[in-house]
């Protein structure tokens, strides 16, 4: 049976517990991150178990809401297509993204939807067991791809080298695709690092594939939704640059095979909207789950 992931903020551990020893109890299989051994590589498990899960609850905190490791896990999954279930444990403002789903209210420890909450869960192993199809893949373009993106233009403002200014993305994608190559969906995160003049700054970056297509030629089109832009590192932007940015924009991203290194496309972008920017888009094929392709 698949399993059921929690995805939580370590302040909220003791809750999570209790989550997980009800659904045990229920019946289910559960995932958590107490389950990553010290020498394993964080990123790339949590990414397994996202991709072999059923579902996954999100417990929804202020300590949650702030959490980079939160807003990938639920990121991904989102991207990914997988069910995901929010708990409102605390009383918080949710995340744009997550509004839009039906969150179970666990705020009130005396009338907490247990069995709500089992009941949800069951009907989406069910319809697992049953066999209803996940996204088809297409060999080669479905998996995980290394993220390269270096900007020429960011924020309407030049990026120019020859100072020593830099933009650059270092990020991974999961992609899914329909078997026709026609439709697509994942998830991109990553970190940004900018540096202008005498300021620097790095982002934590979270974009969502909202569809993808391949052309005939082998060409990726990406269309990608922005989730989030949280500054982890430096010091605020001075104008005419935007600090955070939280849903939105929207881009394209088109990619052509790279001929003389296989598994590799490159490509940019420009986004349309609210302010200019412009990038270089190399990305490398890691294979279905991480593994080299190539």
């Amino acid at each position: 049976m698949s399993h059921i992931l929690i995805s939580y903020s370590h302040e909220d551990s003791d809750f999570a517990e209790i989550l997980n020893t009800r659904l045990t109890a229920a019946g289910f299989e559960v995932w958590a991150d107490t389950d990553i051994r010290a020498s394993q590589d964080w990123r790339e498990e949590i990414d397994h178990a996202i991709q072999r899960a059923a579902a996954l609850i999100v417990i929804i905190s202020p300590q949650s809401r702030a959490s980079e490791y939160v807003t990938y896990e639920w990121a991904f999954a989102w991207g990914a297509g997988m069910t995901i279930v929010p708990i409102l444990l605390e009383k918080t403002e949710i995340h744009p993204r997550l509004e839009s789903l039906q969150y179970l209210d666990f705020t009130n420890r005396n009338a907490r939807p247990w069995d709500k909450l089992i009941e949800q869960l069951r009907k989406k192993i069910e319809m697992t067991a049953e066999g209803i199809p996940p996204v088809g893949r297409i060999h080669g373009y479905s998996g995980e791809w290394k993220i390269r993106t270096e900007f020429e233009k960011w924020q309407d403002r030049p990026v120019n080298k020859d100072d020593g200014d830099r933009v650059e993305l270092d990020g991974s994608m999961f992609l899914l695709l329909s078997a026709d190559g026609q439709r697509g969906s994942g998830t991109q995160t990553g970190k940004l690092h900018a540096t202008i003049g005498h300021w620097s700054a790095t982002y934590q970056v979270a974009n969502q594939v909202t569809n993808a297509y391949l052309g005939q030629d082998g060409t990726l089109h990406i269309f990608l939704q922005v989730l989030s832009r949280t500054r982890i590192k430096g010091d605020a932007p001075p104008p005419p640059y935007r600090d955070e940015l939280f849903g939105g924009g929207s881009f394209e991203v088109t990619l052509s095979p790279a001929h003389d290194r296989p598994g590799t496309l490159t490509g940019g972008h420009t986004y349309p909207s609210g302010y200019r920017q412009e990038a270089i888009e190399t990305y490398e094929y890691e294979g279905l789950f991480g593994a080299a392709a190539h």
